[in-house]
């Protein structure tokens, strides 16, 4: 997982709102990949978290072996976990999910301010795989 929070950030400042943003909410859609569906149950189990960055925008999937069931936004303020999912949808500017044969994506997006710095050299691609 570190290693993926490491890649997510790289193209931003460090400590920027936007490298923070981007970490906590690729965590919590690897983590639930990893807690929820095959990916982390099974031994063959995997996910891949995919990243792409435009002048103004950054977007990140998460692919898991999900296909069976979707993230559920939960209401019940006594539940001890489970509020994950309400950090991205009140983080990100668009989230959703996507089916595609045994799997899911899990997506979001985020602005990128033009204040903040983007390394000219990174435009998309696949991070690290579990």
């Amino acid at each position: 997982m570190s290693a993926c929070r490491i890649w997510l950030a790289f193209p931003f400042a460090p400590g920027s709102r936007t490298s923070d943003n981007l970490r906590l909410l690729a965590t919590e859609l690897s983590v639930n990949a990893m807690k929820h569906t095959i990916s982390g149950r099974w031994r063959r189990g995997s996910f891949r978290v995919r990243m792409w960055l435009s002048d103004r925008q950054v977007r990140v999937e998460v692919l898991d072996q999900g296909w069976w069931s979707g993230p559920r936004l939960r209401n019940d303020p006594t539940e001890t976990s489970g509020r994950g999912l309400r950090i991205v949808e009140a983080t990100a500017t668009r989230w959703g999910v996507r089916r595609k044969g045994l799997g899911r994506t899990v997506w979001f997006e985020l602005p990128i301010p033009s204040d903040v710095p983007v390394a000219g050299s990174v435009k998309s691609g696949s991070g690290p795989s579990r």
